[in-house]
């Protein structure tokens, strides 16, 4: 049985390209297969360490930008976690466009 769902934000699939900055590195991740919300994201790739600062750009037809703090990494290495901290209303706009696009395309919820 699974336990409750404590997420404060519906996450929906993520396939789109995303560009991670941090530490003057740029990581570039082609197929994330992880999940997005309006709080943050999960995306498969190397190990960042926990509370990493990291700029993310998810690259959608609109690009989205936001600053995020790495929270949690999967015990196994296969990804994750980074919270929004701080997003424009601009790219706050086009996040929220982006969500309802996959939305309508069918995106899994995730």
């Amino acid at each position: 049985m699974e336990g409750p769902n404590i997420r404060t934000f519906p996450r929906m699939e993520l396939r789109i390209p995303i560009e991670l900055r941090l530490r003057g590195k740029t990581l570039r991740v082609e197929n994330p297969l992880g999940n997005l919300s309006v709080g943050g994201l999960f995306v498969n790739c190397e190990d960042l360490p926990v509370n990493a600062d990291v700029h993310v750009c998810i690259q959608a037809t609109e690009p989205v930008e936001a600053d995020g703090v790495v929270r949690f990494v999967q015990p196994d290495h296969s990804g994750v976690g980074i919270e929004f901290v701080k997003i424009t209303e601009p790219d706050r706009q086009r996040l929220d466009r982006l969500i309802a696009d996959l939305t309508r395309r069918g995106a899994s919820v995730v």
